[in-house]
């Protein structure tokens, strides 16, 4: 198993404008990899991989070979060129990016609804549980 985790950074930031392109992606990939990777490896026994995005556009190396990797696996799996398939994944996960970054920053569109009292079947031991729930569809 294997756990990814999305970091998008500005390079035209005051804090990285000094630094060349590749430093920042390399940062970025160091501070992730020191923040989760032994955790997840010790506790969880999960393989890490921070994927680093800027919003230029470009992605790190450890991006850039996810990427690839699943391009290959795709292309030929559904029997579709390489190209098109590199093209696709890449759309999606700009997409995926834009889609969060918006959600962050305007919230969710859908509008909450309460729902009282659902039962739950619980095991044999408890009772019937009841819950009011906020279910956001």
């Amino acid at each position: 198993m294997v756990y990814f985790d999305v970091r998008v950074f500005c390079p035209l930031s005051a804090t990285n404008m000094t630094k060349s392109l590749t430093k920042c992606y390399r940062d970025n990939e160091s501070l992730k990899k020191r923040k989760y990777e032994q955790r997840l490896r010790e506790i969880e026994h999960l393989c890490f991989s921070p994927l680093i995005f800027s919003m230029s556009g470009g992605c790190g190396p450890v991006a850039t070979s996810f990427i690839k990797r699943l391009s290959l696996l795709l292309s030929e799996k559904h029997e579709r060129p390489y190209n098109t398939t590199v093209n696709f994944v890449r759309c999606q996960f700009s997409f995926s990016i834009l889609r969060s970054a918006i959600c962050c920053l305007r919230g969710s569109r859908s509008k909450a609804r309460f729902v009282n009292s659902i039962d739950f079947q619980g095991p044999l031991l408890m009772p019937t549980l009841t819950f009011n729930l906020l279910l956001l569809l």
